[in-house]
């Protein structure tokens, strides 16, 4: 007898994969950028946003909240931030990039009470490298059982950090230090930094919305003191989600298809290494990426085959 909740889902396949498709932008950056708006006074504008779980979570805790004003259509996100003094983190305490508002936050207000907050599960304590980044920003932090109070204690001159666990550079904690870059003037100097497209592309935004400049040399990213951050408004868009971008390729691959995507110019040279190994053929023509499972006339493919 069969679940009445229980949906069945037929797969029937058959037939070949060819077209071409849109990729949304990386889930990842795309929730960092949310972040960073919260941090910047004036309006973020990003282009062909991920709009998953994570980023719709964010977005209906800000509107509900009344922390910033969001317009969504047409491939694109505006969110113009109502600069409210403090937040209430805990209906985004489940997303892994909510611990990067702890040293933004309180450098901002000074105290921030933070309950079951978000953060990564690579060390002994889910989110103790975020915690001595707050510490380095001058942030003491205090735990009472599931609470933490993160209280502005000093203003240091600089601060000099290593955003790498004992498993390599964390992503997050790269993109926590960034964000807090927005809000303090010192010189900060980061190293074993993250190189994924969040940390990446958080540089860009910093470029771009604020008077910071932003120095980068291999693992290490600089920012030299400022006198004071102005913030202006940007428009920004985040590069193609690769396992998205993947997903597609897969079913290419699995059908001896073809596939065009759109927007994507680049990917990870180890998938570029395993694609070649499976003797699938794939080029950077135009503005995206063709990828096909057989030889194929790429020419006739675009004229509408």
């Amino acid at each position: 007898m069969k679940d009445k909740n229980y949906t069945e889902a037929k797969v029937q396949g058959g037939k070949k994969i060819v077209g071409s498709v849109n990729v949304v932008g990386d889930k990842v950056a795309t929730v960092h950028l949310l972040i960073a708006s919260l941090i910047s006074p004036e309006r973020t504008t990003i282009i062909n946003p991920h709009l998953c779980g994570d980023v719709l979570t964010v977005l209906n805790w800000m509107t509900s909240n009344n922390i910033a004003e969001i317009s969504t259509g047409n491939g694109i996100l505006e969110i113009n931030p109502l600069q409210k003094p403090f937040f209430d983190l805990s209906e985004i305490s489940k997303i892994r990039a909510s611990v990067c508002l702890i040293t933004p936050l309180a450098l901002r207000s000074g105290k921030v009470i933070l309950e079951k907050i978000g953060g990564c599960n690579f060390a002994e304590r889910k989110i103790d490298l975020h915690l001595r980044l707050a510490e380095a920003f001058g942030i003491r932090i205090e735990q009472d059982k599931n609470k933490f109070y993160a209280v502005r204690e000093r203003v240091p001159d600089r601060v000099v950090f290593n955003c790498a666990t004992v498993y390599g550079p964390s992503v997050g904690v790269t993109c926590h230090s960034l964000l807090a870059s927005m809000l303090f003037d010192g010189e900060v100097i980061l190293y074993n930094v993250a190189k994924e497209c969040a940390p990446s592309l958080l540089v860009d935004y910093i470029r771009l919305a604020t008077n910071r400049l932003v120095e980068t040399d291999g693992d290490t990213i600089k920012l030299p003191r400022c006198g004071s951050i102005i913030y202006k408004s940007v428009e920004i868009n985040p590069p193609s989600d690769v396992t998205v971008a993947f997903t597609f390729i897969s079913a290419a691959i699995a059908t001896r298809g073809s596939v065009f995507i759109n927007g994507l110019v680049n990917l990870p040279p180890s998938i570029l290494d395993t694609l070649k190994d499976m003797n699938v053929s794939w080029e950077f023509v135009q503005s995206g990426m063709f990828v096909s499972a057989k030889k194929q006339d790429k020419a006739s493919w675009f004229c509408g085959m």
